[in-house]
């Protein structure tokens, strides 16, 4: 049996206009019930919007109702995510329709890199992100595998997979050596809770934000040391496990003591805080380290184009192929083999 899929089109979040898809066989006959107006009305009105009125469960929405096929009708209603909820709420129960992922449906109408894009596009957090990925909805990624430059495909796998998820870059070290501090220098402003007490961080706060137009999740860790407090110590654990996980570290050092931890595993960047506490002293120990100032500011703008050239070593050019999912990534390497 034919399943009526509802999908939601826009992305989530508040906005002037959202727009839900019924597509199945009989989607007008489904949604005629719940129209004040003559359903039949809609027979013929193919590519011409229709507006009219959808009767919810304690209210009358206004909605434009675009003919795409007798099983393919778009619902454009006001954008807020309570009217979104609540008319799809009725086209799902009224309707008897199976909420379906925008980006599945997406595939399933066309299995083309255009399409996969397309859905993806609303998903690009930054302009720079959102101008690369609108190349591959120009068909960008399929000229290239057309053209079978597999090998420069796969070079741009790592900017690729980043468009819509995050670069994850951890800050870590030692308590009280100025991550937070450091991080909310990072950010522009105070996102982690600083305190002159060591273990003030003992869970990982993750803060979001734009490097230089590329989309990153900087997460703050708890201070890595030996310690019997039982809650710190899972905070320790989870830090450590989190440095598993993340594309870059940020090692911080307090600049007056050149102490470290030894569980920080590369890449990383080596960071001296607190550099304003000890003036042009060089450090023997760290002579490569960057040397910043969470307090005053000083080197974390060159800090942030450390991170970013670590990150995206170079950037594509416009109109250059990009793969942008994982599973692009392995066909790709399956046709190297």
């Amino acid at each position: 049996m034919a399943v009526t899929s509802l999908v939601r089109l826009t992305p989530p979040g508040r906005g002037a206009i959202s727009t839900l898809v019924l597509d199945g066989p009989g989607a007008i006959s489904m949604v005629a019930p719940l129209l004040t107006i003559n359903p039949f009305k809609l027979y013929g009105e193919t590519g011409v919007p229709v507006f009219a009125k959808l009767r919810l469960e304690n209210q009358v929405e206004s909605v434009v109702l675009d003919v795409v096929s007798p099983a393919h009708l778009r619902v454009h209603c006001h954008g807020g995510e309570a009217i979104t909820a609540a008319v799809a709420e009725t086209l799902q129960i009224c309707c008897g329709a199976t909420v379906v992922d925008p980006f599945r449906w997406q595939r399933c109408q066309a299995n083309s890199s255009e399409t996969e894009a397309l859905a993806l596009l609303p998903l690009c957090r930054t302009e720079r992100t959102a101008k690369i990925m609108l190349d591959q909805v120009g068909g960008a990624y399929q000229r290239a595998i057309d053209d079978l430059r597999i090998d420069e495909l796969l070079s741009w796998s790592n900017v690729g997979l980043h468009l819509v998820e995050p670069f994850r870059v951890a800050v870590a070290g030692l308590p009280n050596v100025g991550k937070s501090s450091l991080l909310n220098a990072m950010v522009g402003y105070e996102r982690s809770i600083v305190d002159d007490s060591e273990g003030t961080t003992r869970d990982s706060v993750v803060v979001e934000t734009a490097l230089d137009g590329w989309h990153v999740s900087l997460v703050d860790t708890a201070g890595i040391r030996e310690t019997e407090d039982v809650v710190e110590k899972c905070g320790v654990k989870q830090a450590v496990a989190m440095l598993n996980k993340v594309d870059l570290t940020i090692e911080v050092i307090d600049v007056t003591t050149e102490q470290q931890t030894d569980s920080i595993m590369p890449p990383s960047i080596q960071v001296l805080n607190k550099s304003d506490l000890v003036g042009n002293k060089k450090s023997e120990k760290f002579p490569n380290a960057l040397r910043v100032s969470a307090v005053t500011g000083g080197g974390v703008a060159e800090l942030i184009e450390n991170v970013v050239k670590m990150l995206v070593p170079k950037y594509p050019l416009p109109g250059q192929g990009v793969p942008f999912t994982m599973e692009q990534v392995e066909a790709l390497r399956g046709r190297r083999v």
